[in-house]
């Protein structure tokens, strides 16, 4: 199972508590700001007990602490893969690419055990990407780089559309501990700065 992280502008979409009040963006664990906390990001597989079903907790109304009310209905069995961004004490923030939707939340940290990360080949970028209908990515090698194009949509409220498109040239920095690529676009002004991290 190959996971990609995906932080571009318009594309595709530890804690330290000690006497002060957790902020909104500590307690955030969702979609839309996910791909921003790719420091800490690895892959963990779940380890839990056979049939268990490890629910995802949300991230408001003091949650994840408050338990069993924070449970969300989407769930996770033993040995599903997924994408950790961040850990705040003992929750994990986490995405899991299903079939047909994706599902972002915090899980126990303590079911979750991490994957050392493989070093990756300029060919393990090469092929097309999908996100299920609402984006893409084909990536083609160039020599030592590689030719990216791409297009993606996220629709809001009342039918309100929002699309971005890509097309350029990268070269990813493969080394033993990421496979990051690194995007800029515009002469003078940056129009486009993203980041794009490949994982497995």
């Amino acid at each position: 199972m190959r996971l990609s992280t995906i932080n571009l502008a318009l594309l595709l979409n530890c804690v330290l508590i000690q006497a002060h009040a957790l902020t909104e963006d500590e307690r955030m664990c969702r979609a839309g700001l996910y791909a921003a906390n790719t420091v800490q990001m690895e892959i963990a597989r779940v380890k839990a007990s056979p049939g268990e079903k490890l629910y995802f907790m949300k991230d408001h109304d003091a949650c994840p602490e408050k338990g069993d009310s924070c449970k969300e209905k989407a769930y996770i069995l033993n040995g599903d893969e997924v994408l950790v961004s961040k850990r705040r004490g003992q929750w994990a923030c986490v995405w899991f690419h299903g079939a047909k939707t994706a599902t972002v939340g915090w899980l126990d940290a303590e079911k979750l055990l991490g994957k050392p990360l493989v070093p990756g080949k300029l060919d393990d970028w090469s092929g097309d990407w999908n996100f299920y209908k609402t984006g893409f990515l084909k990536f083609r090698k160039d020599g030592a780089a590689l030719k990216v194009e791409g297009q993606a949509y996220w629709r809001g409220l009342n039918d309100n559309v929002h699309t971005g498109d890509i097309s350029a040239r990268i070269t990813p920095q493969i080394t033993a501990k990421n496979n990051v690529a690194q995007l800029k676009d515009g002469g003078g002004s940056i129009l486009l700065h993203g980041q794009l991290q490949l994982f497995g």
